[in-house]
């Protein structure tokens, strides 16, 4: 299975402020892994070690224990091989639509035709048509995320690591976020690794859920979801599957919550 998999978590603990007085296990004994070309959402109450565990992947966190590996190859800190989509866009307002595209082509020397070529392709699969030259001052939320996207995109990382990324726009925005990165992954088949909050969203974008238990994070489910895409928010099927995923959830958070009490 480790040999399939573009992501694999071996046994890995992060602890913060092991100096201190009292300090904080934030995972405690994660494994993981994830197949190439999967769009894998991780859900978890807050607190416990979504972000962490994400930010380990993309190298920006060391674990305490245990080890990292993606694509094969271990991950001792940030590479382009692995691109990050915060909730907060991190856009730079100095540069437009285009110029934030192409920012990382840029610095990695691309040609000027190819850069080019690799901006007009990311603004036609985001729906950036029109915006080219304005600023991220001049975009809506989802414009700002559409732009962050294609930035990322342009990278070509393997792997796209999405920290909430739609957590701060509206619910109409949401929903249509959610529909334009699934026809990107469609497209371009990177594997996605997606913190959410929301087991509605992991039910509707995922093709397995991963559930954290509450502080310490630990896996306690990695759950295929069984459903074909497109899927329809109001199919019974669909809020089946969802009605039990969610129960499965809130029963064993609670367990664990009752059992750090």
């Amino acid at each position: 299975m480790l040999t399939e998999s573009e992501i694999v978590v071996d046994r890995v603990s992060k602890t913060y402020g092991e100096r201190s007085r009292v300090p904080v296990v934030a995972l405690q004994e994660t494994a993981l892994a994830i197949g190439r070309g999967k769009f894998v959402c991780i859900v978890g109450p807050s607190g416990c070690g979504k972000s962490t565990l994400l930010l380990m992947v993309a190298g920006l966190i060391k674990p305490t224990t245990g080890s990292i590996r993606v694509g094969g190859a271990a991950v001792t800190g940030p590479g382009p091989e692995r691109g990050l989509v915060f909730q907060e866009y991190g856009l730079f307002p100095w540069l437009t639509v285009r110029g934030n595209i192409a920012f990382g082509p840029d610095c990695r020397g691309t040609l000027r035709n190819a850069r080019e070529a690799l901006v007009e392709k990311y603004v036609r699969l985001t729906g950036l048509g029109g915006f080219e030259n304005r600023y991220p001052y001049e975009l809506s939320g989802g414009m700002k995320q559409r732009v962050a996207i294609a930035r990322t995109l342009a990278n070509d990382p393997r792997v796209l690591l999405m920290d909430e990324p739609f957590g701060a726009v509206d619910a109409l925005t949401r929903e249509s976020l959610q529909d334009e990165i699934l026809r990107l992954w469609k497209v371009e088949r990177k594997t996605i690794l997606f913190v959410t909050h929301s087991m509605m969203e992991a039910a509707y974008l995922a093709d397995e859920i991963v559930m954290l238990t509450a502080r310490p994070g630990r896996v306690f489910a990695q759950v295929p979801v069984p459903l074909e895409h497109p899927r329809r928010r109001s199919d019974p099927e669909f809020l089946s599957f969802y009605g039990k995923a969610e129960e499965l959830f809130k029963e064993e958070v609670g367990r664990s919550a009752d059992g750090h009490a």
